[in-house]
């Protein structure tokens, strides 16, 4: 979709300029229709149609651009809630591994090989499974030098299983007894989530230790916003509220006492994104009622669901190959990560 790019006096979460932009706008009906087809299952179609209704207060979002940092959000920034998310997550599926996994863990692991690190207090917020913190504990630190915060009963169980202490509440209502206690906090994909940012950075300044390392993984802003501008992805509200960029993180850190110290995009090969590209772009298609891709996803039949997918993924990447030049610059990855050093007192 082409960009609208009307000027709005809209406050920017990140640097408080009024100076902003119109990207596009959601209603209620195409973002219910993303979650969940309504020539598939009209019924909860219509249900989350209701609750998205119901956090927006109205059927319309819009998704806004700050002019001066270039920031992302959608308006109004809330964030779904649990019985929003209750109707089409529930049995959500956790990643085994990840690329931004793997680079804070090697991050660490020389940190340690160094003497920089000893058996660091570790804090991720956001611990799925604990596949990450499963790792850290058999080769960076102690299971009990490990926090985690998780609100699924499932990662709640896997966690706990591995001798790793997990809490079921957010960060914000962590106690005073967990201040200046970790030295190292990490959020891998939940960032974007979240609508009250200066608080959860100015909690993070008060969990850490002097020094502290901070690691934060969102989507990759370049490839979310081509994926827009091609038809192939809707960065989509009450789920995602924010993008993000390296000069935003810049300057919320700075503003409760974290320094960016490193910013990050995750390296992909041109055939992988080629691959990813055409995958997104064939869900795009299926959300538009009255198309043969529609159509295909609409059948009740797994197989016969499975029969018309493989030519239709086929053709779509076929076609998407003239968007492969466009895909291969490195900050085209589809995460990135920003690590920060925490400097005690915030800027003020």
């Amino acid at each position: 979709m082409a960009y609208d790019l009307t000027p709005l006096v809209h406050e920017c979460p990140i640097c408080s300029s009024k100076r902003c932009e119109l990207l596009h706008q959601l209603d209620s009906t195409f973002t219910a229709q993303y979650y969940v087809l309504q020539e598939l299952e009209p019924e909860r179609h219509l249900k989350i149609k209701k609750e998205i209704e119901r956090l927006w207060e109205g059927q319309d979002c819009r998704i806004v651009r700050c002019r001066d940092c270039q920031f992302v959000s959608v308006d109004p920034f809330i964030p779904g809630d649990q019985p929003f998310y209750s109707l089409f997550y529930d049995n959500p599926k956790f990643p085994k591994w990840k690329w931004e996994y793997e680079h804070v863990y090697q991050h660490l692991k020389e940190a340690v090989e160094k003497g920089q690190l000893v058996k660091p207090r570790i804090l991720e917020i956001g611990a799925g499974t604990g596949m990450f913190v499963k790792r850290v504990s058999e080769d960076i630190t102690s299971p009990d030098n490990i926090v985690t915060l998780e609100y699924s009963d499932a990662g709640k169980q896997a966690i706990e299983a591995m001798g790793i202490k997990c809490i079921q509440q957010d960060v914000l209502q962590l106690g005073d007894e967990y201040n200046a206690s970790f030295d190292v906090i990490c959020m891998y994909q939940v960032l974007e989530h979240i609508n009250n940012l200066d608080q959860i950075f100015a909690k993070l300044n008060q969990l850490s230790t002097p020094m502290g390392l901070l690691f934060i993984a969102v989507p990759g802003n370049n490839m979310m916003t081509y994926y827009e501008e091609h038809d192939a992805w809707i960065d989509n509200a009450p789920v995602h509220l924010s993008r993000w960029n390296r000069g935003c993180f810049e300057m919320i850190g700075s503003r409760h006492g974290w320094r960016l110290d490193s910013h990050e995009y995750e390296p992909t090969s041109l055939l992988w994104k080629l691959l990813q590209f055409s995958l997104y772009k064939y869900v795009y298609n299926t959300k538009n009622s009255g198309t043969i891709y529609n159509w295909a996803e609409s059948r009740r039949n797994r197989l016969v669901r499975y029969f018309f997918q493989v030519p239709l993924i086929s053709l779509t990447t076929l076609r998407s190959i003239p968007k492969l030049l466009k895909l291969a610059p490195k900050d085209m990855g589809h995460a990135q990560t920003a690590r920060f050093i925490h400097e005690s007192s915030p800027r003020t």
